[in-house]
């Protein structure tokens, strides 16, 4: 028998070593599992360890970027309807002023055709006595009246006032009060409440319907 401290030949029955004098039986014998269990060893060290779950967060994260590029691209539409909505009411304002302007010429331009239709009248038929031209015009009275030029309708006794309407020459309206305005002009007040001059010291704009 071998002795495991000195590596020396000793007898079958000696339960010490001859030589060293340590006991020969110290060191347990080997142990072999059963073929079995060897098997079942085997299989465990054979199995794939488990690998771990994929993580959620890429996914949450790309969710969580899609919603806010959505959002980003319907905020981006609604501001751009707001701005042509705005675009759109800026246009139909400029266009309003445009027709304003346009009716303010117009009338500015019958204004001027009336003056100068007064005028050649007048001097074709030599109305007016320079020396008293208001001797047999006034006062007027109240009554129809019959246009000698194309006239405007104004809101108040005054050339100033705001235009509300036109009198067509050779058309009637009914004068229903008669005034005094600036520059020794008479106005009537139609039945619409609009007034229209009847003379000034220049020309006879309204004529009384025989």
């Amino acid at each position: 028998m071998l002795c495991q401290n000195c590596q020396k030949e000793n007898p079958e029955s000696a339960k010490v070593c001859v030589h060293c004098g340590k006991p020969l039986h110290d060191t347990p014998p080997a142990f072999h599992p059963p073929k079995e269990e060897e098997d079942v060893v085997l299989k465990m060290e054979k199995q794939p360890s488990p690998q771990p779950k994929p993580s959620k967060t890429p996914m949450i994260v790309a969710i969580v970027l899609g919603g806010l590029i959505v959002l980003g691209i319907g905020f981006a539409v609604l501001f751009g309807l707001q701005y042509s909505q705005q675009m759109d009411q800026k246009d139909d304002q400029i266009q309003n002023l445009m027709e304003e302007n346009d009716q303010a010429w117009e009338s500015l331009q019958e204004e001027r055709e009336a003056r100068q239709d007064a005028e050649e009248k007048a001097q074709e038929d030599d109305l007016w006595d320079q020396e008293d031209p208001w001797e047999d015009s006034v006062p007027f009275d109240p009554g129809t009246y019959v246009a000698n030029y194309n006239m405007v309708l104004r809101k108040g006794p005054d050339y100033d006032a705001d235009r509300v309407g036109s009198l067509k020459k050779d058309e009637s309206v009914v004068i229903q009060s008669v005034q005094e305005g600036a520059s020794q002009s008479y106005w009537g007040k139609t039945s619409s409440g609009s007034f229209v001059c009847i003379q000034d010291p220049d020309y006879t704009y309204l004529r009384k319907s025989d």
